[in-house]
């Protein structure tokens, strides 16, 4: 019996609290999705509002919404991109990880859904005519 017992017993597996390199991958894929999409909107978000100026109606408001908030999508791409910026830094604890790689989720997640919003947006004064 070469074991203390006074001490837990050694496990091969990874502990929960470590992040692994496929998580690390994928939290960068959310990241620059999220950024993607976010600066997508930003850019056609003017264009439509053009559009829907030649329509000369009243707008529903979500679509008015979408319009005055797309063009702030730019600050929301660059701040979704801080997970990726956290990663390359290196200066991150275990637990810290975790949290980076759950949030950088539910950023791409906010990301998902703003879009479909945004499409429906974009199409609802074409059901109203």
């Amino acid at each position: 019996m070469t074991q203390n017992i006074y001490e837990p017993p050694k496990s091969e597996l990874i502990s929960p609290g470590v992040v692994s390199l496929k998580q690390k991958i994928l939290c960068t894929l959310f990241a620059v999705v999220a950024a993607f999409i976010f600066r997508g909107i930003y850019v056609v978000a003017p264009q439509f509002s053009e559009t829907f100026i030649a329509f000369g109606g009243e707008l529903p408001l979500l679509t008015r919404t979408a319009i005055y908030v797309g063009p702030g999508f730019l600050w929301v791409a660059i701040i979704s991109l801080f997970p990726c910026l956290i990663w390359l830094s290196g200066f991150v604890n275990h637990s810290f990880s975790l949290l980076i790689f759950k949030t950088s989720k539910w950023i791409f997640a906010l990301a998902v859904l703003i879009f479909l919003l945004f499409i429906i947006a974009m199409y609802l004064p074409i059901f109203t005519l």
